[in-house]
C-alpha cells in the first residue's frame, strides 16, 4: 500500500508539472532589415571667413578720419579711413575747368555752319583737347578716390592700431575685413576614404564649448592629392553662420558620415552570447532555429550583424530564455509578454510520507 501510494503521488506530481508548463514558448519577433553601415569619421578643422581681405591705403598721406564702428560691422563701400586730400581736390577742380573750356571750344567749332571757315586740323585739335580734358578729370577723380579706404564688401572689421594724424603708405596695414556670414572649414580625412567623400555631401561641426550642438555644413571642395607624410587628404566645407556663433580661426570638431557595406539590422535584444560567440534565434517553419552571427556594430537600439539571415526573416527579440532548437513558437506582443503571470513553482518531497 505504501509503494502504491508513492506511485500515485509521483504520478500526480508529474501531471501537475506537465500541466504547469506551456505547450509552446511565447516570444516577440521582429523582421530583420537590410541597412547600410554608417562610418563616422572625426577630425579637427580650422575655420576661415567666407571672404577675407587685408586693407591697405592706395597712396601715402596723413590720416584725417577713422570710421571703424564699435561693433565692427560695416557695409560694402563704406569709408573706413580718410587721408588728407586738399591737393587732390584742387587737381580735380582744375581738371573740371579744363574740361569745361575744351567742351565750349569744341561746341563752338561744331556750331559753325560753313565747313570752310575752319580747317580740319583746328577741329581735330579741339576734339583732342576735349578728350585729354576728360582723361585729366578721370585721373584727378582716381587720385582723390585713393585718399580713402573703403570696405570692398560687407563684413566685420578687425582691430586696428591706426590713430588720427598717423602717416601711412601703401605698405601700412589698416585692418582686416571678414565676411563671416558663413565660414569655410578645412579638415583632413584618412586616404582610404578618398573617393567616398564628394562635393555636396553634408557634414556636422561642433564647437568645443557646445559639444552637443551640431552645425550642419556642406562639402564644397576636395583636394586633388594625398599628403604622403600624413596619409590624409584635405576637405573644405562651408558652414552657415546665421547666429554668428563662429569666428574665423576657430577649431571645430568635424564629423563626416559615410555609408558602408550593407548589413543586417536586428533588435539589440535579439543578439545572445554563447560559448561559440554571438547568435540569434530565427523563425523557420514556425520553429526556433539558432544561427551564429558576427556582430558588426550598433546603431541606437539595434545591432548590425553578419550571418545566414535574410532581410524580412523573423527574428526572436524577447522570450529567448526558454527556446531550444526546433521549439514550436507562439507569437505575442511585448506588452503581453511583460504582463504575463509567472509560472507556479511546484515542489515535491523525494520521500512519500508514511
Amino acid at each position: 500500500m505504501r509503494v502504491l501510494a508513492g506511485l500515485v503521488l509521483g504520478s500526480l506530481f508529474v501531471v501537475s508539472i506537465a500541466s504547469a508548463q506551456p505547450t509552446m514558448p511565447a516570444v516577440v519577433v521582429d523582421a530583420a532589415r537590410a541597412v547600410s553601415e554608417e562610418v563616422l569619421l572625426e577630425s579637427v578643422g580650422d575655420a576661415r571667413a567666407h571672404r577675407s581681405a587685408l586693407l591697405f591705403p592706395e597712396s601715402t598721406g596723413r590720416v584725417t578720419r577713422i570710421n571703424l564702428p564699435a561693433d565692427g560691422n560695416v557695409e560694402a563701400g563704406a569709408i573706413l579711413v580718410k587721408l588728407e586730400d586738399q591737393r587732390e581736390q584742387v587737381a580735380l577742380g582744375l581738371a573740371e575747368i579744363h574740361l569745361a573750356d575744351a567742351r565750349i571750344l569744341l561746341d563752338r567749332y561744331l556750331a559753325i555752319e560753313d565747313p570752310t571757315a575752319i580747317s580740319p586740323t583746328t577741329l581735330d585739335a579741339a576734339r583732342k583737347a576735349f578728350d585729354l580734358a576728360i582723361l585729366e578729370r578721370q585721373q584727378a577723380e582716381f587720385d582723390l578716390a585713393d585718399r580713402v579706404v573703403r570696405a570692398p564688401f560687407s563684413g566685420h572689421i578687425g582691430l586696428t592700431d591706426l590713430e588720427l594724424g598717423d602717416r601711412v603708405d601703401p605698405d601700412t596695414l589698416i585692418a582686416q575685413l571678414d565676411d563671416r556670414s558663413s565660414l569655410k572649414v578645412r579638415y583632413t580625412l584618412p586616404e582610404q576614404y578618398y573617393g567616398r567623400v564628394s562635393a555636396g555631401q553634408e557634414a556636422s561641426f561642433y564647437r568645443w564649448s557646445a559639444p552637443n550642438e551640431p552645425l550642419l555644413g556642406v562639402v564644397q571642395r576636395i583636394d586633388s592629392q594625398v599628403d604622403p607624410a600624413t596619409g590624409t587628404f584635405l576637405v573644405e566645407a562651408e558652414v552657415p553662420n546665421d547666429h554668428d556663433l563662429l569666428r574665423p580661426g576657430m577649431s571645430l570638431r568635424a564629423v563626416t558620415k559615410l555609408l558602408g557595406a550593407e548589413q543586417i539590422q536586428v533588435s539589440e535584444t535579439a543578439v545572445q552570447w554563447g560559448d561559440s560567440g554571438a547568435f540569434i534565434w530565427v523563425v523557420r517553419d514556425n520553429k526556433a532555429q539558432r544561427i551564429g552571427v558576427n556582430l558588426v556594430g550598433r546603431r541606437g537600439e539595434y545591432a548590425l550583424i553578419r550571418g545566414e539571415v535574410e532581410p524580412g526573416q523573423l527574428v526572436v527579440t524577447e522570450g529567448v530564455q526558454r527556446l531550444r532548437p526546433g521549439s514550436e513558437l507562439e507569437f505575442t506582443t511585448r506588452e503581453a509578454l511583460d504582463g504575463s503571470a509567472p509560472l507556479p513553482a511546484i515542489r515535491a518531497d523525494s520521500k512519500a510520507s508514511e
